[in-house]
């Protein structure tokens, strides 16, 4: 987005590994927990080398922040003197900031809902914080799965030790739906450790016919495009990116009322379904609804593309601009 905004972008990333597109110059650092102190204090000096020496007008921190010490060297050495907006992409906040960093006038701290700026000025009602939603977007692709053809419902996320997307959870209630004798499949993209766990538990269910795992997928559109509906399963989230990547395909969405962000997505029975946290049982009456009321499904997906307009790149593009014309 900001390369598109006529912006220099540097992109400083801290791991190997990237699953991601991206414009701009990258500065890649492979810091690892197995490393000495040695090479650590390497790394960090060659990153604050390149930082100081890039003469940035802003610098957009996406990082978690769990050590006090650490975090203190960042403030005065490598970003010393410099414009840094910290951003919390978490309800779980603790990984992201603490009375120190709130208390430092140099750090502005960028929400990506609303739910978790509210959250973070509850415990720190004199921190600058304000909430500036994530730009989203889905590439239009022609390529076509084998599984289009299928009539299918849809699940995007990982499946790590957190299990923080709780994809057992919704394979249960999909289980317990009237979608699996309605031949109605279960499509689950994503990858993770607990993904043979997850496939155990559909073979115990006998529906390894209807519960799809199609790994990590870097073209989501067709996926999105052709399913009935997208469900969100999630303990919570920042704010729920996947409800809005469905919406942007004109596909209506089902999550539970986690925090944060489904609430502020979803427009309940206009765009989707939105579900009492953690009650699984709404959640199959929810997942059933959709495939019963044909006219309500019929509405929510009319109604998908124009419900999101609140986090269309024009409207984020504007608060960034306004942003960065007050700090200069």
């Amino acid at each position: 987005m900001f390369h598109e905004l006529g912006f220099d972008v540097d992109l400083f990333v801290l791991e190997d590994e990237i699953d991601y597109s991206y414009k701009g110059q990258l500065h890649k650092f492979d810091f690892k927990p197995s490393d000495g102190f040695l090479k650590k204090i390497k790394n960090y000096i060659k990153l604050k080398n390149e930082i100081q020496s890039g003469n940035f007008d802003f610098i957009l921190d996406h990082r978690y922040r769990l050590n006090d010490l650490i975090e203190s060297f960042w403030i005065k050495k490598i970003y010393k003197n410099q414009n840094v907006f910290y951003f919390i992409h978490s309800s779980d906040i603790s990984g992201y900031l603490n009375a120190k960093l709130v208390n430092n006038p140099k750090i502005k701290f960028v929400s990506v809902s609303k739910g978790i700026e509210s959250r973070v000025r509850e415990i720190y009602p004199k921190i600058q914080i304000q909430t500036i939603y994530n730009n989203v977007e889905v590439s239009k692709s022609d390529k076509i799965f084998n599984e289009i053809n299928d009539d299918y419902v849809l699940a995007v996320g990982r499946m790590d030790d957190s299990n923080v997307k709780q994809f057992d959870v919704l394979i249960d209630c999909y289980s317990k739906s009237i979608l699996p004798k309605n031949q109605i499949k279960l499509l689950i993209l994503g990858s993770g450790i607990r993904m043979e766990f997850l496939k155990k538990q559909v073979l115990d269910l006998n529906l390894q016919d209807l519960v799809v795992f199609k790994g990590f997928e870097s073209e989501l559109y067709s996926y999105y495009k052709n399913a009935r509906y997208l469900v969100l399963s999630s303990k919570f989230e920042g704010l729920g990116m996947v409800l809005i990547e469905s919406l942007l395909c004109e596909t209506p969405v089902i999550s539970f009322d986690c925090d944060f962000g489904p609430n502020e997505i979803i427009q309940n029975k206009r765009n989707g379904l939105l579900v009492e946290n953690q009650n699984v049982n709404k959640l199959i009456e929810a997942m059933n609804l959709f495939v019963e009321d044909e006219n309500l499904y019929k509405i929510c997906k009319s109604n998908a593309l124009k419900s999101i307009e609140k986090f269309s790149k024009k409207n984020i593009s504007k608060q960034w601009i306004s942003i960065f014309n007050d700090k200069h």
